[in-house]
């Protein structure tokens, strides 16, 4: 979403979908919303061409979030996105190396992999097999189960880190609260801001939160990225570097809570 991407996230992509028709109402799910909507709209024609908009380019999380990765074919993202701007995003980060990528329905198997997987399909495919609409995420998760069997092999063998996903979708929640307990599988964990009951909605689903606030765009999310960036790419002297900066600070003055014991006199 933020500059200079400025794509609409899935509310307002549905309402423009829409076209005045019918609005989403608080706390509607979008892919129902989508679902009752005339198929007159073509819906996932005017979603790609949404998506597809040229004035729109991969901005600094696409890229910190390739960085992270030390070259092209160690990435390995799992996008529900439809745009191609963590693909535009790799060919910038690794010289014009692109990772391979992979496309809904034709998934990769999920215990091993590697490269760019768009879940849900992208506006560089067929559009009519985005999923968008409850009846796409019952075929993908359920009667079909492509994107079931994906992610549950991703969930089991691999520790997972959420960035800016918000597992509300109700195929996905029942996913993640049937997967077995994390000492039998993976950890997974999301970058998520702080809102109210945040915390227990994704310990619900087995998902440890790393929290930041969501003031101001959520600029904590994006710095944090580029941090984690900047700290994998690191030179050994400059780990080094950061390491004695870091030591010859003075420490911080002892809490109440941390206060050695006193025994009574």
């Amino acid at each position: 979403m933020p500059s200079p991407s400025n794509l609409p996230d899935f509310p307002t992509l549905a309402n423009e979908l829409a076209n005045g028709t019918a609005t989403l109402g608080q706390g509607e799910d979008v892919d129902r919303f989508l679902g009752k909507l005339p198929d007159n709209l073509n819906i996932y024609e005017r979603t790609r061409r949404r998506l597809s908009d040229p004035s729109s380019k991969p901005n600094s999380l696409h890229r910190d979030l390739m960085r992270v990765f030390s070259d092209h074919s160690s990435v390995r993202l799992v996008t529900t996105n439809f745009d191609d701007h963590f693909a535009s995003a790799a060919l910038e980060v690794f010289s014009g190396k692109c990772p391979d990528l992979f496309f809904a329905p034709a998934l990769p198997v999920g215990n091993d992999f590697a490269g760019i997987v768009h879940v849900h399909g992208s506006v560089q495919r067929d559009p009519r097999r985005m999923v968008l609409t409850d009846k796409d995420f019952g075929r993908a998760y359920l009667t079909e189960g492509w994107a079931r069997r994906f992610i549950q092999d991703l969930f089991l063998n691999f520790t997972v880190l959420f960035v800016g996903y918000s597992h509300n979708d109700p195929v996905m929640h029942y996913l993640a609260r049937g997967l077995p307990p994390t000492e039998f599988g993976r950890r997974r964990f999301a970058l998520a801001s702080d809102e109210p009951g945040s915390k227990s909605s994704w310990e619900n689903r087995g998902i440890h939160q790393i929290a930041y606030s969501g003031a101001s765009g959520h600029v904590q999310l994006r710095e944090a990225c580029m941090k984690w960036a900047e700290l994998v790419i690191a030179t050994p002297l400059e780990k080094r570097d950061r390491i004695k900066t870091i030591v010859s600070k003075p420490p911080q003055p002892a809490g109440e809570d941390i206060a050695p014991h006193r025994t009574r006199s």
